[in-house]
């Protein structure tokens, strides 16, 4: 349904340039985008469907960084005593608020450390208590 809801704009666009150069209509936007000898796809088999039928010709090749990392200085952790819980968030902005601050009320008062990513950014209202960081 929602690959349809996509196709319906992008077809007709896509098909009348493929018509203009003389090149064959696509039916669906895999059919579009698999044509391709190789597809490089910025991402890892973990994060896909089980039974994808990609074949040979699509490679996940993990994410791509496109920025230097930062000079950041990770000495803090040494002074982590308790174990330590990640709760991270997906790289695109979408509604994860509710996921980092349900972890750190159902975990506010366990022997733990709560390290929680936000690679999208920091969402406003969020604030940590001494055994978080964000």
């Amino acid at each position: 349904m929602v690959i349809r809801a996509l196709e319906g704009p992008l077809l007709p666009p896509v098909n009348e340039i493929r018509a203009k150069i003389g090149v064959a209509p696509v039916a669906s936007a895999d059919e579009f985008f698999r044509r391709a000898p190789l597809l490089l796809v910025a991402t890892g088999k973990p994060f896909m469907y089980p039974d994808s039928d990609w074949g040979d010709s699509v490679q996940m090749i993990g994410p791509c960084v496109f920025e230097p990392p930062a000079d950041i200085d990770t000495g803090w952790l040494d002074d982590i005593d308790r174990p330590i819980v990640l709760v991270t968030t997906s790289s695109e902005r979408q509604a994860y608020t509710n996921l980092v601050t349900t972890a750190m009320d159902a975990l506010a008062d366990e022997p733990l450390h709560l390290f929680a990513t936000f690679p999208a950014g920091m969402p406003d209202g969020v604030t940590s208590s001494s055994n978080v960081t964000l």
